[in-house]
């Protein structure tokens, strides 16, 4: 039986500094994002040790462009909030009750971000990255391993024997 979580929140940072393309048309600098996102998380097998998943997941990201250089032109930094959106597609492994490692591949994207800088507009498209994620999950209030079986003893046995005769 499937079941669908609706409890994950992530907080995600990446960053990505880029240098001139060409003949030095495309800006260069750095862009850095920081992302809130409520995540929505569909488990096929939720009792296996194995459980693969599938997910989506929306929020908000804070695009920040640093060092930009177009044309010899450069520009301190400027920033963008922005609509956030991920898919998401994994396997957890439950190695004990309290305990589960998750290998899944994220793809992230956001809005068309535009930043104020070096007195003009700069409209920077869609923010998109795709990263592969590894993780350890601890479960608090997980259920406890059942308790071994009572042993059992045995009861010496004594027989007593009586016989009655009639006459």
């Amino acid at each position: 039986m499937a079941r669908l979580r609706i409890k994950e929140v992530e907080l995600g940072e990446t960053e990505l500094v880029t240098g001139p393309v060409g003949l030095g048309a495309m800006p260069s600098g750095n862009v850095h994002s920081v992302a809130l996102m409520a995540n929505a998380i569909y488990d096929f097998i939720p009792n296996s040790r194995w459980t693969p998943y599938l997910g989506a997941g929306i929020g908000a990201a804070n695009d920040t462009v640093s060092n930009v250089n177009l044309l010899g032109v450069e520009s301190n930094s400027a920033n963008s909030w922005q609509f956030a959106y991920q898919g998401i597609a994994g396997v957890k492994f439950a190695a004990t009750p309290q305990v589960s490692f998750a290998l899944d591949f994220r793809y992230f994207g956001t809005t068309s971000p535009s930043y104020s800088i070096a007195g003009g507009t700069l409209n920077g498209g869609s923010y998109n990255s795709e990263n592969v994620m590894l993780s350890i999950a601890y479960h608090f209030g997980a259920p406890s391993p059942p308790p071994a079986p009572p042993r059992r003893s045995r009861a010496p046995s004594s027989s007593i024997s009586t016989s009655t005769r009639r006459r």
